[in-house]
């Protein structure tokens, strides 16, 4: 899992992408990778002290470009969260941990395992369904709905965010008490985004 991470992060050439600069072996056998550094701050850090919606929609915009590149190439992340997401001192965003990455192509569901962060995964991460970009489109959804609201969509203990998910029982942005004026529009993303039927998701980032 280790070396799998590096490669697949190394192969991802995207100015909001973590760079992996090497990977190889010592001559014990032991695997390595160098990365770039990551210095700054977390999103989730960073919605503690902005009321700037607009800066924090383009930290947003800057995600949405990594996923979409991603896609592009056929790799799915699947653990999108602010967490994830490094903020530098000048702005520059990276998106971080591609530890649950995959190619497509190379998924294989595992009845025992549940893989993302509950909170953020998508309903289909829950139960071992179909996995795909329509996956992250989810955590997209959930991340533009952090943004807006400071919290996460799905709370409670550990079994009740999974039931929550698999019921998409989260309370709109609209009818939350924030610290900005919430548009209609942006409201509607994030439903359309993390609707429970991936077929009523966007198509594409």
């Amino acid at each position: 899992l280790f070396l799998k991470e590096a490669y697949l992060t190394a192969a991802l050439e995207h100015p909001n992408i973590i760079s992996v600069f090497d990977v190889g072996l010592r001559e014990e056998d032991e695997p390595y990778f160098i990365m770039e550094l990551k210095i700054g701050k977390t999103l989730d850090e960073i919605t503690k002290t902005s009321k700037d919606l607009n800066e924090l929609l383009q930290i947003f915009l800057k995600v949405c470009d990594a996923v979409s590149y991603a896609h592009s190439i056929n790799v799915v992340h699947l653990d999108i969260k602010p967490d994830n997401i490094q903020v530098g001192e000048f702005g520059e965003v990276k998106l971080c941990d591609w530890g649950l990455a995959c190619k497509i192509d190379d998924i294989k569901q595992d009845s025992d395992f549940i893989s993302g962060t509950p909170g953020f995964m998508s309903p289909e991460q829950v139960t071992n369904g179909t996995i795909g970009c329509h996956t992250d489109i989810f955590s997209l959804g959930a991340l533009l709905y952090f943004i807006l609201t400071g919290t996460a969509p799905f709370d409670g203990g550990l079994n009740t965010k999974l039931a929550k998910t698999l019921d998409g029982d989260f309370q709109s942005p609209l009818d939350k008490k924030l610290d900005f004026d919430v548009s209609t529009s942006l409201d509607a993303v994030v439903r359309r985004a993390m609707a429970g039927d991936p077929q009523d998701r966007y198509t594409s980032v």
